[in-house]
């Protein structure tokens, strides 16, 4: 299965980077820096992971400050206005989740002899 990624469209390491990680939970969190004196935008691609619609984000300003109740985030390409100057950007977000078709009685049971 292949890992889940995200980048932005043109990345530049010495002023913006991109870190993903898959949790347990199944949950993807990015963490996006923005290394400079300005605030930036940028808008991210997910690839090999199924989204759900919005995802949850932090923000840690500073050395003090930090302010966790950002607004939900839309998924549709993430796109995030808020990356304010020498600051970490926490996106939690959650897979799309799919309904499993019911399961039959009986079914997948092996019958004794």
């Amino acid at each position: 299965m292949a890992r889940p990624a995200s980048r932005p469209p043109a990345p530049d390491q010495g002023q913006l980077s991109v870190y993903a990680a898959l949790r347990s939970d199944l949950n993807l969190t990015v963490m996006v820096i923005n290394k400079t004196a300005n605030n930036l935008s940028t808008t991210l691609a997910l690839s090999n992971f199924n989204a759900g619609a919005s995802a949850k984000a932090w923000l840690y300003a500073g050395v003090t400050e930090r302010h966790p109740a950002q607004p939900n985030v839309a998924i549709s390409g993430i796109r995030s206005p808020h990356l304010y100057l020498y600051s970490m950007t926490m996106l939690a977000i959650r897979p799309l989740l799919t309904r499993c078709p019911a399961r039959r009685p009986g079914a997948g049971r092996t019958p004794l002899l």
